[in-house]
């Protein structure tokens, strides 16, 4: 197909694949307090336009068809129970924890007043998994221990295990 026939939704998922950031998209409503991981794997966004989200999740489809699922997919990179276990047990306190970028330490703060709010404690414990780069942030909380997964090629929260999943 002549690029110039090409439609913007197309557009946008071929660039976003090329940086390495494509999601499919939902048309309509969605309501989740978690983040939403599609089951090819990539984020789930939001449009009010159906046909761009259309045109978006029929390239990004094709994209995965023809070069299968990137290592940068966030669904890839979520780190197994016993992943998480081991990584936090050689994990750094916290408070102590000196993020590299000020994104970074935005998304941490982001966690931490999620934890306010719904736990009434901090995190206590984070460590990094260079392999996925995410960020485990785990803790105690009144229902047993919780970790948060900071995405780091995102700069978003990827994921939770909830209590009595680790």
């Amino acid at each position: 197909m002549a690029d110039h026939l090409i439609t913007k939704g197309a557009q946008d998922a071929r660039r976003d694949w090329e940086q390495e950031r494509g999601c499919f998209m939902n048309f309509g409503e969605l309501y989740s307090y978690r983040p939403i991981i599609t089951s090819q794997g990539y984020y789930m966004r939001l449009s009010c336009d159906e046909c761009y989200v259309n045109d978006y999740n029929t390239e990004m489809t094709r994209l995965i068809s023809e070069f299968g699922v990137p290592w940068w997919a966030p669904g890839s990179r979520i780190p197994s129970e016993e992943i998480v276990r081991e990584l936090l047990e050689d994990g750094t306190s916290y408070e102590r924890y000196q993020p590299p970028s000020k994104k970074v330490s935005n998304l941490l703060l982001s966690r931490e007043s999620n934890w306010i709010s719904e736990h009434g404690c901090k995190p206590t414990v984070i460590a990094v998994d260079p392999e996925r780069q995410v960020l485990l942030v785990g803790g105690h909380t009144s229902s047993g221990f919780r970790v948060d997964i900071v995405d780091l090629v995102y700069n978003s929260w990827m994921h939770t295990y909830e209590p009595g999943q680790i």
